[in-house]
């Protein structure tokens, strides 16, 4: 079994999925599986391996899905007395405490858009260990030359390289295209998909914006899926270089990512 959880492990990581591995790291007492046992957890519910079953396998599950929210491994430990206030339900005996450990959390970014703007996003965004796609359908654009440490580089049609992309609730997405009937093309694209990224921003000014915003209502886009677009993107700190908008954009995305406000340290004293 421990030699199937490895071979699962691989391939989560070949196919880049995101799973939790539980692992026993301690016994104390009767209980149901030894020190090494493993399970693995994905997002949609799916399992393999065991760590023990019954109630404890419930519970540790439950835990473990809190940490395709909050990142961070965590230690648990069960209580397998009968009897005990913080007994599980077991009739084990003993106790074990299980290791949660995220497997493949690192997020996405994609970038639609080999322009100035994309290339200083892809630059920075590398630094904070973002898996970075790009898409572009120009070949002296969307190449290793210029994007050296791109995960993934993707030069085709727009349209056809929204079709390529698993978005998902990891996935950042940035639409900087060399114009306004792209940019448009892309967001109609997402929009109309099933799934939603945790973001998606869009270059552009106040009066780009309203322009595309008013036509894709016309066309029937929900109010509601408008209003979570990130555009004009990017916080206002000022600067217009290529990089300095970058950053202005990577500042917004850490800060949906972290769910915080963006406002100076200064005025939270």
């Amino acid at each position: 079994m421990i030699d199937n959880i490895y071979r699962e492990l691989v391939g989560i990581l070949n196919r880049k999925e995101t799973a939790i591995l539980i692992t026993v790291i301690k016994t104390e007492g009767s209980v149901p599986n030894k020190v090494g046992a493993k399970m693995l957890l994905w997002p949609d519910g799916k399992t393999f391996g065991t760590v023990g079953g019954g109630t404890q396998e419930a519970v540790a599950l439950k835990e473990a899905e809190k940490i395709f929210q909050s990142r961070e491994p965590g230690l648990l430990t069960l209580d397998l007395i009968p009897g005990k206030p913080a007994s599980v339900g077991s009739i084990c005996g003993g106790n074990l405490t299980l290791y949660l450990e995220p497997i493949n959390m690192t997020q996405k970014l994609v970038i639609f858009g080999c322009g100035h703007v994309g290339l200083e996003v892809y630059k920075f965004a590398k630094m904070l260990d973002f898996e970075v796609t790009i898409i572009d359908d120009r070949e002296d654009f969307a190449n290793t030359e210029r994007f050296p440490l791109a995960d993934r580089i993707i030069c085709k049609d727009f349209i056809e390289g929204v079709k390529d992309i698993k978005f998902d609730s990891d996935t950042f997405v940035l639409i900087v295209t060399k114009g306004h009937a792209h940019d448009y093309v892309v967001l109609k694209s997402i929009l109309a998909l099933e799934d939603e990224p945790a973001y998606i921003g869009m270059i552009g000014s106040r009066k780009k914006v309203k322009t595309l915003f008013d036509q894709l209502r016309a066309e029937g886009i929900p109010h509601e899926k408008l209003s979570n677009i990130y555009s004009p993107v990017g916080l206002d700190i000022g600067g217009d270089s290529p990089a300095e908008i970058a950053i202005s954009i990577l500042s917004e995305i850490i800060k949906v990512k972290y769910e915080r406000s963006g406002r100076s340290l200064r005025d939270e004293v």
